[in-house]
């Protein structure tokens, strides 16, 4: 983490939320997860056929491909949200005021404030609460892009 930190110095990108979002937009997992998702979702039959029709690169990306990619960008969208949302300790290391630290980190303040003598129990229980409403809610809303994905390759062929 220490590289990463000074990295992230060198660049004055600390103290900000860009220090939490850069790994996580471009994070191994997902660029490994999007290939082996492409390669098996999308045949190459579909997109010879279109480079047949006269359809280009880029028509082909945005028409075939990214929909047929679908399921997969909003399962990495997830991944990578709860990673975000979840994180301690790259917000710790990178986050100095405390009015930038997300919720967990946060809610680690607070119930680290339990031992001085502070009744802060109620309101840790209360953001633990309040803060998996966003995940569910993300969740809701990424099914239909699941089930669009298994239909949608079902129609092709």
């Amino acid at each position: 983490m220490l590289p990463f930190y000074l990295l992230m110095s060198g660049m004055h990108l600390t103290n900000t939320y860009w220090s939490i979002l850069l790994p996580t937009i471009f994070s191994a997992f997902g660029i490994w997860f999007a290939c082996i998702y492409a390669n098996a979702s999308v045949p190459n039959e579909l997109l010879d056929a279109a480079r047949i029709d006269g359809a280009g690169e880029l028509h082909i990306f945005l028409t075939i491909a990214l929909p047929l990619m679908s399921p997969a960008l909003a399962t990495m969208f997830l991944f990578h949200f709860v990673g975000v949302w979840n994180g301690f300790f790259l917000p710790l290391l990178m986050l100095n005021n405390q009015h930038l630290y997300p919720v967990m980190v946060g809610l680690g303040v607070l119930s680290a404030g339990a031992g001085t003598g502070e009744n802060n129990t109620n309101l840790v229980i209360m953001g633990s609460l309040l803060s998996a409403l966003p995940i569910v809610l993300s969740f809701t809303f990424l099914q239909r892009y699941w089930r669009q994905g298994l239909t949608f390759g079902s129609l092709i062929g």
